[in-house]
């Protein structure tokens, strides 16, 4: 879904680029990808600000922004706890 909405985006159509985006991001939370969940957001976001919708993109952002800092902290207690073990 992505690369189709990544085609109609190029080719000015932002309404259908979007509508596949937030199929691909349907998708991806439903085989509980986190990772590529927090990209098809990220994708939904530049749609919006093509289509002149700065403050919905600009909110999707800010949670990408926390989602993000929470993933990174998740990383390093991980990194932490097998570093506990090891030592």
């Amino acid at each position: 879904m992505n690369n189709i909405g990544g085609t109609y985006h190029d080719r000015g159509d932002h309404a259908k680029a979007l509508d596949y985006w937030q199929q691909g991001l349907t998708a991806r939370e439903a085989a509980g990808d986190k990772a590529r969940t927090r990209t098809a957001k990220w994708t939904i976001a530049r749609g919006l600000r093509s289509l002149n919708r700065f403050d919905d993109a600009e909110k999707i952002q800010r949670e990408l922004v926390a989602e993000n800092e929470k993933a990174r902290l998740a990383r390093l207690a991980e990194i932490g706890g097998v570093a506990g073990v090891v030592k």
